[in-house]
């Protein structure tokens, strides 16, 4: 399946495609291998792993788990309480716990899978937020935005997606750039109550991939906006940014994937998703979403 709903323009290039001439034989192929993947998949062994994740101090609200680049992963309630189901074969892997704020863990599948309920505790890193001094004497702030700053009119959302599913686009200042606000392009058509994470990567320099997490303090996005610009304002961050970076937005909830987001039709390494936590990431669309800042020049 694809990882993204199909839009009524993917509904019309599906239906191109079933009109194209296939012989009897090549279709009953086809069928016969999607019912053989999906009886292995069903019939294959789970453990469950069940508990809470929290700081040293306190309960610990939307904690990203799972199992790098084994698309195994979720996100954690707002209490911290979580239930991830482990293939057998993936017993000798280690889980990552993730909280911006807080020493990543690692943590042995084999031992937890002995408890009943798991008990993980992070540690608060070491980073504090500090004052950016910008010195700026006969200088102007000049706004520049980047990424994607037409709104669409196409939209999606990652089908088939556990909690943890994301899309991220890369963003590329051409100057140091003080980072005022991030946003994304959405629909929401029934104006539901959502909840998405933003995460802001720095991008690896052998992959080309996200890598380390650049906030200091999570940003966790309530609200029911229907339609366009939703805007996230970074000023308390103090993020004072001069490389490459991805601006990444998470779904704690995958039940009911609202909301939707404007999409252009084309496959780039600099607009990427992932449908779980930790999962590898892929190529589909191009996301509709920008950063704005200030340069002084």
């Amino acid at each position: 399946n694809p990882p993204l709903k199909p839009t009524r323009q993917d509904f019309n290039l599906s239906q191109q495609t079933l009109n194209t001439p296939m012989t009897k034989t090549s279709l009953l192929l086809l069928l016969s291998y999607l019912v053989i993947t999906s009886a292995f998949s069903q019939n294959e062994k789970h453990l469950l792993i069940k508990g809470k994740v929290r700081s040293e101090t306190e309960q610990l609200m939307y904690v990203t788990l799972g199992i790098v680049n084994e698309n195994i992963g979720t996100i954690s309630g707002q209490t911290g309480y979580f239930e991830l189901k482990i293939p057998n074969r993936l017993i000798n892997k280690k889980l990552t716990v993730s909280h911006v704020g807080y020493e990543t863990g690692h943590f042995r599948l084999d031992s937890l899978t002995q408890l009943d309920a798991v008990d993980i505790s992070l540690r608060e890193s070491a980073v504090e937020l500090e004052d950016v001094v910008i010195t700026a004497d006969g200088l102007k702030p000049i706004t520049k935005t980047y990424g994607i700053v037409r709104k669409y009119d196409s939209f999606a959302w990652i089908q088939d997606g556990d909690a943890g599913s994301e899309i991220v686009t890369l963003i590329q200042p051409k100057e140091e750039i003080f980072l005022e606000y991030v946003a994304v392009n959405v629909y929401n058509m029934d104006k539901q109550e959502f909840t998405l994470l933003l995460n802001l990567y720095s991008r690896d320099e052998d992959t080309g991939l996200p890598s380390g997490q650049l906030l200091k303090k999570q940003m966790i996005i309530n609200s029911n906006k229907k339609k366009g610009w939703l805007e996230v304002n970074l000023k308390e961050q103090q993020l004072l940014l001069a490389e490459p970076f991805f601006v990444g937005f998470q779904w704690t909830n995958m039940d009911d994937p609202v909301p939707m987001v404007g999409v252009k039709p084309g496959k780039s390494d600099e607009s990427l998703l992932r449908t779980q936590a930790f999962g590898e990431w892929q190529q589909q669309y191009i996301w509709n979403i920008k950063a704005v800042g200030f340069e002084y020049k």
